[in-house]
Parts: C-alpha cells; structure tokens; sequence
C-alpha cells in the first residue's frame, strides 16, 4: 500500500493598511531576553528557527542574532563568520561543535531572511528560502538546557553587525523546502501546527514583544527600541487561508479523503459571505464536497454551494447570522486515487470575495505535498525486508542519510520519529510476526529499564573491562546509546555484548571518544544483569587522578531518552602510593560486582578523614543491613557485602540500594542480587 504524507500550506492572505514594526538594536547592548520554558526545550527533537534581520554593515566579528546557551548544549545564529560575512547556524553537542553555513555573503541594507533547521541527524541553513549547508550530527544529539533565549547583544567579541530583527519563529518540528518558501513571506496567525513561539514585533511601543502562541513564551526588551522599517510580508489581517491539515501531516492509505480546511481570521468585520475559486489540482485530486461539521458556517447554520468544473472549482458560504470570530469556515473534500504518485500538487485560489468589500486580495498559492513511501520500505524499492531494518540502525549512528521519504518510510510506528524500535518491528513483518504496517500497539511496544556503569580504580597501562548494567528492564525490543570517554586517557579495545542480546543486530559507530550504538531484536529481553562490557585500555602514560565514562541519548524502545549516566574511575597508583595524595571531591563507586551473588565490593574515596555511615536497603526502602559505622581516612576505602541481614542471614535475590552517609555527604546506588 502506498502512505501519503500530505502538508497544506497558506493559500491565500489580505493585504491592507497596518503599521508592522521591527526591533533596532544599537550595536552595543541592546537586547531582548525570553524566559525558559518547556515548550522551548527540543532535547533531541527536530525543530526550526525563522527570522528576518537586516544589517546596515557587516563588520569582521560574529554576533548573534538569536541564541539559546547554557553550557556546552545549545544553539545559536550569527549573522556573519569573520571576514566572509556568511550566516552561520551553530549547534553545540557537548564537546564538538557543528556549523551550518550560508554560501554567500548576505545582502546588506537590506531584509535577509534565514531559517535554520535540525532534522533528524542532520542541520541545514536556508538563506532566503534556499538551503546553503547541510552538516551530520551524531546520532540523537541534543540542545537540552534550561538557558534564556536571547536576542540581540550576546557576543563573544566586537559589536553586532545587524541593526534590525522581525518575524521570529520558533518550530517544534523539522520545516521543509516548501513550507519555508510558503511560509517566509506571510504573516503567520500563532496557531499553526508545531509552532512553539512566534514574535512578530508589532507592538510599536512598551517594553515586552508578545508571543502570538498559546504558550505565552514573551520576551523583555532591554535597551532595544522600534522601527518601521519592518519585513517584507503578506499580512494575514482579514483573510481566508487554507491551513495545515490536522497535524500539519496527514498520514494516509491512498483512497483516503483528505480534508483541508478554510480558516478565517477577522479583525472588526461582519462576514456575510464568502466565495473562493480554486484550480490547479483537478489532474489528481477528485473534489467531493464541503462538511460544515464543528466549523464557523456550521455552527451559524450557513448555506453552502459548489460547482465543480473540470477546470475550476466553484464555492460559496452565506448566511443571515454573521460571523464575526475566528477559527475554520469549513472544511474542502478531496479523495486521493489510488493510482496517485505525484509529488507536489498545486492548490491555487484565483478568486476571493468577502461580502461585497472591494478591497484588492494578494493570493499566495499553496499545494498538497504528497510523499510515495511504503511503510518499512527504507531502501525504496518496493520491498520490506530485515535489510530496510539494518538501515534504520546504520542511520541511528549516523553510517547513513536519509531522505524525507525514507524519514517517512522508516517510521513504521507513526509518532513522528524513527527510533530503533522501528527496525524491530520492520524485522518482525519481516518474518512474519506482524501481520501488517503501521504497528502501535503501545501495550506492546512500551519498555522499560536504566542502564549503569560501575565505578572503580585502575592502574596506568591496565585493561579494564567496565560492564554496563542494566535495572528495572522489561520488554527491551530495542535499545540506542552513546558513550563518551577521554580518549587522552583511555583507548577503546572493543564492546562485546552478553547473552541478553546475543540475537539483536546491532549497529555502531566508532568515532574518536564515542561510541554510538543502535541494536534491535524480534523478540523482548527483560531481565536485569550484565548487558554489555566496555573493554579499555589506560593509557601508560595517564597521570590524572581520575576519568570519567558516560551513557547519554539511550533509550530503551521509543521511551523518552533516559537521564546521563556517569562513572568515575579512579587512579590506584596515586591513591595507594603517594601518601601526601588528598583527593579534591568524595565519590561512591558502584559495587563491583554487580549483578553478584553473594559478595560484592563497595569502595568510596574521601577527600579528608570523615565519620561514614553505610546502609543497605531493599527496594522498597525497608532497612535490611548496617554496613559500617566509624572513622576512615581519605583516600580509597572498601568494604564487602555478603547478602546478610543485620541478624547474620542470607537475604533474598533482587534489587538493594546502598547508603553512604558523611559530615557532609549523602550518595545512594542500586545495586542486583542473583541466586
């Protein structure tokens, strides 16, 4: 069967006479600061910046235009690179950095409009609706922080080099070449699918830019006053316009209706009537009708007509009860034949008549954007098979490219995003196990579990073979993750996976202080234990005190990416042969082992000669053992658990928790008991 993904854009603005105005910045200190909130955060998500700026003289240092920093997670656009005056949209993904880049200098004194976007693993740069620069990510990069959004003056160095700002966007999803050519030009409404904020700085006056969403996201002006000099737009002021359909995305098998519907924005007029000619879509789409249900012709109990011709499409609404609030007029009817393969059809409004005004109407065509894509089918070629699966892997860890229709065909569990979750069920229709695409099952896809990496100590030169844990586990069909070392201090050998896993295929890459991995079963793992070991060998010539490994971006099937998991490893030589060595921090390493039965190791360093307190308790809080009660001195400390209770017997299998308390310190970790 043949899916169909299906945007409708803006057909048609009004154009009269408004004051618009922008934002002017000195060059100095102005700015415009926006509070967090969590319709801002896109962790690992898709999402797309629009604005339009204008610069009265590029000068030879960066500034910024928009940004949204705290730390090393964050983004960020300039107007120009140095010398060469190109945009830049910057995307900061813990240690390494990654540019988009404009392919020529942008135009001064006048309107430049950009959009930067992040889809999937890779960013792109538009400048003026044309795409300049596409850059790879790593697999599941992400920008989380909890940082202002700020316009204007935030620099490294120099001054700004752009005196005008409009028309900020901000999108939750990935905008395409279309809707960026489309959108660019035309005032938006604030309700528009997957739009998050949207300042159009039409205030002219005070101290506040207003978001036109409905999440309120508004920014404080510092300094930065306005301007009439604003961005060449259409302006939605009284018009009719054709919207996104549903969820922006209308995801379909073709025989399907498709449904578009009419909005109409009024500001201060009785509307009586309303007649629209369309044309442009009649070689495709077959014209069914107009439903009124829930919409404003519906709910005034309108009259509607329709004359379809076979090169025009006639409509018209009236009624004797005006309609003066905004919202969808009515909804047009399409049917998609089944023979349907084009990839973009035109929508085209010719005509507009409101009441009896005069006023002349700027129509903006829009189109239905149709995607030929097989459920499953990556490679498109007309086949599902385990091979489409592994490609979804290969493109998690970033060995792949995948284009919008791929996108759309790897998506076989249809929430908007292509997990490793999505190669398990390709490989499961693939033999059979599933009997038909798309699969959303939630009671079947939902899983669970936290991943763990032990803390320990090691000597300069040593192999060190870390494993990684996992807790709480249940229906694990599919798992993605990266990890992160120094690779100053370790290098990597190799990562041999346990039994729990042996059937996934997995997929990795190995770049320099990552490792990214993707893995996918046909059938669920859900017991705790060993899941993999990291086998590293310590540089002979590591001096540190100590290094770090982490686990961040994992999921377990299309869960929310679980919280970084970080492990210290401590340096054995310093603490066990330079007495005059006091370490700078406390830390509480994991047991080691873990899963065991029935000792384990529990080791933890002080940084001064403290009082500790160790605890142990089941998991659900009940206290089962004191551990150890006394002074010790700083440095590396251990102590054995044997799996007894406070009266001497062996205790059940299962999860424990350990508590170390100090002067000053408070740490807990899990760990697994088997029998």
């Amino acid at each position: 069967m043949r899916k169909f993904i299906l945007y409708i854009f803006s057909i048609v603005s009004f154009a009269i006479s408004q004051t618009n105005y922008s934002a002017i910045f000195d060059g100095v200190d102005d700015s415009i600061l926006v509070n967090h909130s969590n319709s801002l955060n896109f962790g690992t998500g898709d999402f797309s910046i629009e604005l339009w700026f204008k610069s009265a003289e590029l000068i030879e240092s960066s500034a910024t235009i928009i940004r949204k920093k705290n730390g090393s997670r964050y983004f960020e656009i300039i107007p120009s690179s140095g010398n060469n005056g190109f945009p830049v949209f910057i995307f900061g993904n813990g240690p390494t950095v990654y540019h988009a880049y404009g392919d020529a200098q942008i135009d001064n004194d006048q309107w430049n409009h950009l959009t930067a976007v992040k889809s999937g693993n890779f960013i792109k740069l538009y400048v003026n609706g044309v795409v300049s620069d596409s850059t790879n990510l790593p697999s599941q990069a992400y920008v989380d922080n909890d940082a202002p959004i700020v316009m204007g003056a935030v620099f490294e160095s120099g001054t700004q080099s752009f005196n005008l700002l409009d028309e900020v966007r901000l999108w939750n999803r990935a905008l395409i070449t279309e809707e960026i050519e489309n959108l660019m030009a035309t005032e938006l409404y604030g309700d528009e699918q997957g739009l998050v904020s949207y300042w159009n700085f039409n205030e002219g006056e005070g101290n506040l830019i207003n978001d036109l969403t409905i999440n309120s996201n508004s920014g404080q002006i510092y300094g930065s006053s306005w301007s009439e000099d604003s961005a060449p737009l259409m302006q939605n002021i009284l018009g009719v316009s054709v919207s996104h359909v549903e969820a922006s995305i209308y995801a379909g098998v073709a025989g399907d209706t498709i449904q578009v519907p009419v909005n109409v924005d009024l500001q201060d007029v009785d509307l009586y009537s309303v007649g629209i000619r369309l044309d442009g879509f009649q070689n495709h789409l077959q014209f069914l009708g107009i439903d009124t249900t829930e919409t404003l012709v519906g709910n005034h109990d309108w009259s509607f007509v329709s004359n379809a011709q076979d090169d025009i499409l006639l409509t018209g609404v009236y009624g004797s009860d005006s309609i003066t609030t905004n919202g969808v007029l009515f909804k047009l009817e399409f049917y998609a034949p089944e023979t349907l393969s084009v990839g973009s059809i035109p929508v085209n409004i010719i005509q507009l008549d409101i009441n009896e005004l005069n006023e002349e109407f700027i129509l903006t065509n829009g189109s239905v954007l149709i995607s030929y894509s097989k459920l499953g089918d990556v490679t498109l070629n007309d086949t599902v098979s385990y091979y489409d699966g592994s490609m979804v892997l290969r493109f998690l860890v970033g060995l792949e490219e995948f284009n919008y229709n791929q996108m759309v065909a790897a998506d076989v569990t249809i929430d908007g995003t292509v997990t490793a979750l999505d190669a398990s069920i390709i490989g499961q229709y693939t033999a059979e196990l599933i009997d038909s695409l798309p699969y959303t099952d939630q009671t079947y896809l939902n899983g669970n579990g936290e991943f763990q990496i032990q803390n320990n100590s090691f000597y300069p030169g040593q192999e060190l073979s870390i494993p990684i844990s996992i807790l709480n586990g249940d229906n694990l069909l599919s798992f993605e993750m990266d990890i992160h070392f120094d690779p100053n201090s370790v290098q990597f050998l190799s990562l041999d996976w346990s039994q729990m896993i042996d059937h996934f295929t997995i997929a990795e890459n190995i770049t320099e202080g990552s490792l990214h991995y993707a893995g996918a079963g046909l059938s669920p793992d859900g017991q705790n234990g060993v899941f993999g070991n990291i086998n590293l060998m310590v540089l002979e010539e590591f001096s540190a005190d100590s290094f770090e490994i982490s686990i961040n971006n994992y999921r377990i099937n299309e869960a929310v990416f679980g919280s970084e998991v970080i492990a210290v490893f401590m340096n054995s030589s310093i603490l066990n042969t330079n007495p005059d060595y006091i370490p700078n921090q406390f830390s509480l390493m994991q047991n080691y082992p873990n899963p065991f039965n029935p000792i384990t190791k529990i080791s933890f360093i002080l940084p001064k000669k403290d009082y500790v307190n160790i605890n142990i308790y089941d998991s659900r809080g009940i206290h089962i053992k004191s551990l150890l009660s006394g002074y010790f001195n700083f440095g590396l400390n251990e102590i054995d658990w044997n799996s007894t209770n406070d009266k001497g017997k062996n205790v059940a299998a299962g999860v424990y928790i350990y508590k170390i308390q100090t002067s000053n310190f408070i740490e807990t970790k899990k760990m697994i008991l088997l029998k």
